[in-house]
């Protein structure tokens, strides 16, 4: 499925039921896929004594480790064709600031995809996963409750080539930053950032750590766009850098770069798609406020990335 094809995901956005209907409409218009068929009750406790309603199917098929050919592990089901199946998951309702969890995909066919909700916006499209292997998937959310579905879908009868396992909420109190320096790494959406970009660890800095977050643009429809604000926590500084990562940018795609409200800088794609570090200098104190601004002239994910903000 084209990525370019898919709506807005903003997952800092409560739905009302009838905005809800209108985005899984708008989605199968979009994308061609099915609406979802409807398989079980939504979930109000992640209690494991309670029987599971979810369509997916728990057993021992992709064991994370070879060494422990009992692990189970939840897998899509076999689907007629243009059907997707839900796995639906709410932390039990309890309040957490991040989502982490165990994905694989084997052998897609054209047509097979997972798409993973966040309180009913679409966050991310998933697809074979590097030599098969299982990937740690983390997201960084609001402090809050969310909820949370992966739905598989095929545009022919078949199964699906994907599995979940190992979901864990983590609820990381908010703490003010005190030495300017901004990672994105300490599991809570820093109160000093604004906006609806994503943070998760899509694009991590460096290969050997995969666990290292970023700030990521959603999801937009055509002519939308998405913000990121920041403004070094109101405090005084002289000069702000930050890491900034461009990849496969179509036409219309870009990331305007604001300081104090004036267009500073206007980013597309980085050489070789690596991070680049950036430097904003002020040549004196005083209080800025920044904005980077992802666009989009088509439906589709701004392919742009944020990361380790610095005031000095």
């Amino acid at each position: 499925m084209n990525a370019s094809r898919l709506r807005r995901a903003c997952w800092n956005n409560s739905l009302t039921e009838h905005r809800t209907q209108q985005a899984r409409e708008n989605l199968a218009r979009l994308t061609g896929l099915p609406r979802t068929r409807s398989t079980r009750q939504d979930r109000s406790s992640a209690s494991p004594s309670r029987p599971s309603e979810s369509s997916w199917q728990i057993n021992n098929t992709a064991a994370q480790s070879s060494n422990d050919q009992r692990a189970l592990s939840s897998r899509a089901p076999y689907l007629d064709d243009l059907e997707s199946a839900k796995i639906e998951f709410s932390c039990g309702g309890k309040t957490h600031s991040q989502l982490t969890f165990w994905y694989r995909g084997t052998s897609r066919a054209a047509g097979q995809d997972l798409l993973l909700f966040v309180d009913d916006e679409l966050y991310d499209v998933y697809g074979e996963t590097p030599n098969w292997s299982w990937v740690e998937s983390s997201l960084v959310v609001p402090t809050g409750t969310h909820d949370y579905r992966w739905e598989a879908t095929t545009d022919k009868a078949g199964r699906p080539p994907f599995w979940i396992d190992s979901i864990r909420c983590i609820d990381t109190p908010i703490a003010t930053n005190n030495n300017g320096r901004f990672d994105l790494d300490d599991g809570f959406v820093p109160p000093e950032l604004e906006g609806n970009w994503q943070i998760n660890n899509t694009a991590a800095q460096s290969v050997s750590d995969s666990n290292a977050f970023g700030a990521r643009a959603p999801y937009l429809d055509d002519g939308e766009s998405a913000s990121i604000e920041f403004d070094c926590g109101g405090k005084p500084h002289a000069q702000l850098t930050f890491w900034y990562r461009g990849t496969g940018q179509a036409a219309g795609q870009d990331l305007r770069f604001f300081v104090d409200d004036e267009l500073y800088e206007t980013y597309g794609e980085t050489p070789n798609w690596s991070w680049q570090t950036k430097v904003v200098n002020h040549g004196g104190g005083g209080s800025h406020r920044y904005r980077w601004e992802a666009t989009t002239d088509t439906v589709g994910r701004p392919p742009f990335w944020l990361d380790s903000f610095r005031c000095e």
